[in-house]
């Protein structure tokens, strides 16, 4: 099997995973904040999510409101304190948040997540924090 082939099926089996996660952790009708991918970009718009994520194509895909078909779901990042399935962030996803937000170059979401994560015990320093909102994401 070439090495093409190979990437293939694991980006895949990686994308399905990412799908699985979501699904297990989000259901539909989950708040979320959904971030343009293209210029211009990162338009915040509040929304939540009409379907479950699926594999599309090459990327994991969901639904959301106020737009015709489906968005990647790395432009989707759960608002924090959401009623989910579990009602609480784990720290492993205050980190996903997190990173979604920087590379979003949302600092409000950013610095309300690491409120969040504060507030369940995460210690952040305000040198590590105030370093992360310099960094800029394009």
């Amino acid at each position: 099997m070439s090495s093409l082939k190979l990437n293939a099926s694991g980006r895949l089996l990686e994308i399905t995973r990412q799908v699985d996660a979501w699904n297990e952790s989000y259901p539909i009708g989950t708040p979320v904040t959904r971030y343009k991918l293209i210029n211009p970009l990162r338009e915040p718009q509040q929304t939540k999510t009409r379907s479950q994520a699926w594999v599309g194509g090459h990327s994991a895909m969901v639904m959301v409101d106020g737009i015709t078909g489906g968005v990647a779901l790395e432009s989707v990042v759960p608002v924090l304190g959401a009623d989910t399935k579990d009602p609480s962030l784990t720290i492993y996803e205050l980190g996903l948040n997190a990173g979604r937000l920087l590379a979003l170059g949302d600092k409000e979401g950013l610095a309300e997540n690491v409120k969040r994560a504060r507030a369940l015990g995460v210690q952040v320093s305000d040198d590590a924090f105030d370093n992360l909102l310099k960094k800029d994401p394009s």
